[in-house]
């Protein structure tokens, strides 16, 4: 995760959400305040697992007391939901990607991209699935019905893991 575009309530959220993470154990995935209701969301992750059981949602919820009490910019009537990321957790960083090396992606992208042998010639999509072949040098690499081709990480504007189950 990047603190970079959060306010500065945000910042703080992210930098408490750190270090309960650290303190309790696990990786902070990602981490989003929603000003209007001001909620807290939490996602985190076992270090081994990737994922989180409802155990360890708890164990960190708990972990948050000491440090919302004694924050006096904390709103009074905040509230704090921890999760797991999800099987179809969203993809925002570098390292989100990293992780999702071999995993089938959902991307939405910021203009129409073009794939041989998957979108019509002179059409192209925002919005398709591939296997996430590989990331280097910010750029994507992927694989969408054996069509290998390349994006810009700065092209996607939305993405998440979309697993066959």
């Amino acid at each position: 995760m990047n603190g970079e575009s959060l306010s500065a309530m945000e910042k703080k959220f992210l930098d408490m959400s750190l270090k309960v993470a650290e303190e309790t154990g696990y990786d902070l995935y990602d981490m989003e305040y929603i000003k209007g209701s001001k909620t807290l969301r939490v996602y985190i992750a076992d270090k081994e697992t990737g994922s989180a059981l409802i155990e360890d949602c708890v164990k960190v919820d708990r972990a948050f007391t000491d440090h919302v009490e004694a924050a006096d910019w904390v709103p009074e009537d905040f509230v704090l939901e921890v999760s797991s990321p999800g099987v179809y957790r969203k993809l925002k960083t570098e390292d989100h990607f990293e992780s999702a090396v071999e995993e089938l992606v959902f991307i939405e992208t910021n203009t129409p991209v073009e794939i041989e042998g998957v979108t019509k010639k002179g059409k192209g999509t925002k919005k398709f699935r591939a296997l996430l072949k590989n990331i280097v040098d910010k750029k994507l690499i992927l694989d969408a019905d054996g069509t290998q081709f390349e994006l810009e990480l700065s092209q996607v504007k939305k993405a998440n893991l979309d697993p066959d189950l």
